[in-house]
Parts: C-alpha cells; structure tokens; sequence
C-alpha cells in the first residue's frame, strides 16, 4: 500500500504533518519518462535519481509483525506488505552541480529495524519504493545502475509531508485482499523484485553477480562434455505416451534460463537462485529437493498451456541437511523468476 504524499501545505483537522527520519540514500538513474503528463514537471531521462528511504512511526505497519517463517509465505500470497509514503519528484544538484531527482520513501519506524535486520526483506522494500516512485511520477528507473551512496539523506533537508488521517487509519489488509483478487498490478501486489538490486554494485547487499557466479563450486557429477543444468523435456519420453489422446494442438515450448550466484550475507545464505521461465504464477512450478543427488529439481504443472518440462539443478557439496531446511523460495509474478536462496 503506498501513499503519494505532497509538501505540507496549510494545516487541516484532516492531515497530519510528518517529518520523516532518514536512514539511507538508494542511487539510480531516470531511464523512461513515457506516459508522464504534459502538465506535469518536466523531467530527462538518463538523469541520475535519488530516493531517501526514510522512517517515521505514524505510518501504518502491518498488523502482523514481522517473522521470516510467517511472513515470506504471506508475501507469496499477497498477504502481508510494508506501506510505503512516497512524496512527488523534486530536481536537486549532485555533488558537481549537475541536475538530478529526489524522491522520499516513508515507511514505519519499527518496519525499518525489519530491513535492517533482514537482507531479502530490505531487497524487497527497496523494490517496492522504486516502484511506488515510478507509479507515482509515471516514470522508469533504472534497476542496472543501483548504489547506495554513503548518506543518510539526498539534499539539505527533507521536506515535512502530508498524509489524510483517513490514509493513517486505512485498513491495508483488506486493500491486500481487494488487490490480490482482482489481480492488481499496482505496488500493493508485493514480489515485484524485477531484477536483483545490487549486481552492478560492489558494495551492495548481494554484491557483483559477475564475480560472483557459481560454476566452479558446482560438483563435478555430470559425464565430462553434458551441461550442469539439465532440462528434460518429458514428451520425448516413450514419445509422451505415444501421444496420449492423439492432441491436435501443440504447445508450445517453456524455456528455462537459470543464474546462480553466491551472497555475501553467508551467514544465512549461500547461495541465491534466478530461474526465469514463460510461467507467471507460482502455482505452476513444483520446487523439491533431491537428496540422493543433492539437486533442485523444478517443473511446472500447468500442461494445458505448456509441455512438460523439468529441470535439474546440481548444488555445490557445501551444504548440510539444515541448510536445505531452511531454503527459502519466493516467485516474483511480473519478471516470471522463481528466486531461491540456500
């Protein structure tokens, strides 16, 4: 649930004034500005961006706290989201004088030492507050150039905001719900992580994915020449059942494209998995653990759209048994990514 907020302006018994308290500076750069209104300030692209993520504790939370084991199924489920405040674009100077663009991000206080603590639940949020700066300006930002400066804010000041007491005493699980069945696309639908935020950025959460890529700790059980990842296409197995009920209708093909990196967090993970596919629902991949070949194995089980295609994941011999308990899967609707971490 987000907020798009204004300047403060003059008072009202309806409004209520926040000053928000930032904690730390998302650095990006403004890729789109198609569709913006013409009204509106007019704004260039490949212009560096800033957001301020900032805190405050009259913004609402949600109601259940926050506990990874309850709350990452709740987020699979459009269930549970952090509400975001988001102010209107404003132009401001880099440090050599150049033009750039500020938003603020405003979320509760108790919900910021959430992310604080939390690795993905801070990658998640960040998502959400591009999103909502995007929704809110009609604009794109680019996921390839993420840093995070070291500041705790952009600009001299930020300015105090408005929200409407009816905002502040909303009901945001039953906007949950309302989004969730009507299939919303705005940011209350909660895994958009479009892209890891942090690739292109050394110092980032997830660190540099091309430094980080995993082949070389993959174990070596395949015959020598054959591909570590294998997809297996089950309609060349006994030619599906000599083409069960004679199908007049191919379907088409599903493609598998599989990245995998470590994390620097490896006291909690080690290892984080992208699979990227034609599937849209997470409901439509099956997910196990083979532990007499210690692999991933995936496969999506919606056959009336596509054939049947599975895939095999070798992981490195690093793991233990309570390593694979506590894997941790999430599927990101938009980008079509199961994301995975051990």
């Amino acid at each position: 649930m987000d907020f798009m907020l204004r300047p403060a302006a003059e008072s009202s018994n309806s409004v209520v004034n926040l000053e928000p308290i930032p904690d730390f500076v998302v650095k990006s750069k403004l890729i789109s500005t198609e569709g913006r209104p013409s009204h509106l300030l007019k704004l260039k692209a490949n212009t560096k961006a800033f957001i301020n993520i900032c805190h405050h504790d009259e913004v609402p939370k949600p109601d259940i706290e926050f506990t990874s084991s309850v709350v990452y199924p709740l987020i699979m489920n459009n269930q549970w989201e952090v509400p975001i405040v988001t102010s209107s674009v404003r132009e401001d100077t880099d440090k050599k004088g150049a033009m750039c663009y500020v938003w603020d991000c405003c979320i509760n206080t108790d919900c910021m030492g959430w992310i604080s603590d939390d690795l993905q639940l801070r990658e998640i949020v960040i998502e959400w507050c591009l999103e909502s700066c995007e929704l809110s300006d009609v604009v794109g930002i680019s996921r390839e150039h993420i840093a995070f400066p070291k500041m705790k804010k952009k600009g001299e000041a930020i300015p105090a905001l408005e929200i409407h007491l009816s905002e502040l005493t909303n009901n945001y699980q039953e906007n949950i719900a309302k989004a969730a069945e009507a299939e919303d696309d705005g940011p209350s639908n909660i895994l958009r992580m479009k892209r890891s935020l942090l690739d292109d950025e050394p110092s980032g959460l997830l660190g540099n994915a091309d430094d980080d890529e995993l082949p070389p700790l993959i174990p070596s059980n395949k015959q020598s020449g054959g591909p570590l990842i294998e997809e297996i296409d089950s309609l060349r197995i006994a030619d599906r059942q000599e083409n069960r009920h004679q199908a007049t209708v191919e379907l088409p093909e599903l493609q598998f494209d599989v990245r995998i990196r470590k994390t620097k967090d490896t006291e909690k993970f080690k290892l984080r998995i992208e699979v990227s596919s034609q599937i849209n629902s997470g409901s439509d991949l099956e997910l196990r653990y083979n532990p007499q070949e210690n692999a991933l194995e995936i496969k999506n089980k919606n056959l009336n759209v596509y054939k049947e295609k599975k895939l095999h994941i070798p992981l490195p011999n690093i793991f233990s048994e309570s390593d694979i308990s506590r894997m941790q899967s999430f599927f990101v609707s938009k980008d079509s990514k199961l994301i995975i971490f051990i």
